[in-house]
């Protein structure tokens, strides 16, 4: 295959790069400005003014096709996902990376309007990047007893919606039960409500909530319950039942198409079965879905469901779970300073430390990638864990070491030894 062969019949904008940067911003502003405008290609391996094919050896072209996934994964928000390939010019390998026209997407979606050959950010658009002027922010809270009479902590998220979605994932883990369970040498964490389920309530909200409304979505956990309130009546034609059938009336198209593009939202409808199958698969009562007619109130009640006990021979006490110590994680609550109860870690700081031992070289950016969580949120924790002195950071920024300090975290058998 020739360069003319590639480019047959496709867009003109292309930028070729004679290897991959080590540096990977000397191409994203070329992969930004293609999703900003009418797509292109980046190709890497041939020599940029010569065109002469230099190639790529097949022993670690793979590692540079996800050295670029990765980059580009990394550096934009939202994430922009290029069609990356392998081809043969000349006998040799190359790399192309197709970047399709971002804008003729969100123009379909409804994000983006145009208007006389100009593009005009929609209140989607607003909504979903925390620009444009609306004021969409998230309340979480923690109440003393079953009411609201008494917080004990509160906060509020404002910023783009996925960095919301994420704040108030965090501030419900902190605040509710954590149990600790041993598979074979390995500590499991067991939270008393499902994380799938919480997160995945709150991405409801967001996207079925109703935007005219100058209500707040608010997350309220309550000594015998987690609460998820979402402004608005529901859809004509929705009712509570449907809802719980798996029947989706969408109220944001827009959004919904945005959520689903980043893998936020899987089937429109499937959410709130399989929110109820994971709660009870855990031992609780069904959730409760309250109100409709002016917004919608979702509980989650905390402790395992008594007949479910009984049934299964489960003996439950405040304390315990058929052996599985229960604790409270940050039961002060406090968004800058997590204090994680007798080093009973959440299941995402076990991963993230089990990751940096096996990867202490990489940046955050790429450790906040395998989470599966934004740069904003690994960076403070990170300054959790190194100011609790669990983390230590050895060398330059360039050549940076992070140390997991073991006498810190009791020496947890999860961490690899080598």
């Amino acid at each position: 295959m020739t360069i003319e062969e590639i480019l047959a019949g496709e867009c003109k904008n292309v930028e070729f790069k004679e290897n991959l940067p080590e540096k990977s911003i000397k191409y994203m502003k070329s992969v930004v400005a293609f999703a900003n405008g009418t797509g292109g290609k980046i190709i890497f391996g041939i020599a940029d003014k010569t065109r002469e094919v230099i190639g790529f050896d097949k022993e670690d072209v793979f590692k540079k096709m996800d050295a670029i996934a990765n980059a580009v994964s990394d550096s934009c928000e939202p994430a922009i996902i290029p069609d990356i390939t392998l081809r043969t010019v000349d006998g040799k390998t190359v790399i192309v990376a197709d970047i399709s026209e971002g804008r003729q997407q969100l123009r379909s979606w409804g994000v983006l309007i145009e208007r006389d050959g100009k593009d005009y950010p929609s209140n989607a658009f607003a909504i979903l990047t925390g620009n444009g002027g609306l004021h969409v922010t998230t309340q979480c809270g923690v109440f003393k007893g079953t009411t609201k009479a008494v917080f004990v902590d509160r906060r509020e998220y404002p910023g783009p919606l996925w960095e919301q979605i994420d704040e108030a994932f965090q501030f419900a883990l902190r605040n509710i039960h954590l149990g600790a369970t041993f598979v074979g040498i390995y500590r499991q964490d067991i939270y008393e409500i499902p994380p799938d389920a919480i997160r995945e309530l709150i991405i409801n909200a967001m996207v079925h909530r109703s935007y005219l409304d100058h209500g707040t979505i608010q997350v309220a956990v309550y000594d015998n319950r987690l609460e998820i309130t979402s402004p608005g009546k529901l859809p004509m034609g929705q009712t509570m039942e449907r809802m719980k059938e798996g029947y989706s009336k969408i109220r944001n198209e827009a959004l919904a198409h945005a959520f689903a593009y980043m893998n936020l939202i899987e089937h429109w409808g499937s959410g709130i079965p399989r929110i109820i199958d994971k709660v009870k698969a855990a031992g609780l009562r069904e959730p409760e879905f309250i109100g409709g007619e002016v917004d919608l109130r979702i509980n989650i009640y905390r402790g395992q469901n008594n007949d479910n006990n009984i049934k299964n021979g489960v003996n439950v006490d405040a304390n315990s779970i058929d052996g599985v110590e229960i604790g409270t994680n940050d039961i002060k609550n406090d968004v800058d300073e997590v204090a994680y109860t007798d080093k009973v870690f959440p299941d995402h700081i076990q991963k993230l430390l089990k990751i940096i031992a096996e990867n202490p070289t990489e940046t955050q950016a790429q450790y906040a990638e395998k989470l599966g969580i934004s740069k904003r949120t690994i960076s403070r924790i990170f300054a959790e864990l190194k100011e609790q002195g669990i983390l230590e950071q050895q060398g330059n920024r360039r050549k940076a070491k992070w140390i997991i300090i073991k006498e810190k975290i009791g020496g947890a058998a999860w961490i690899p030894t080598k």
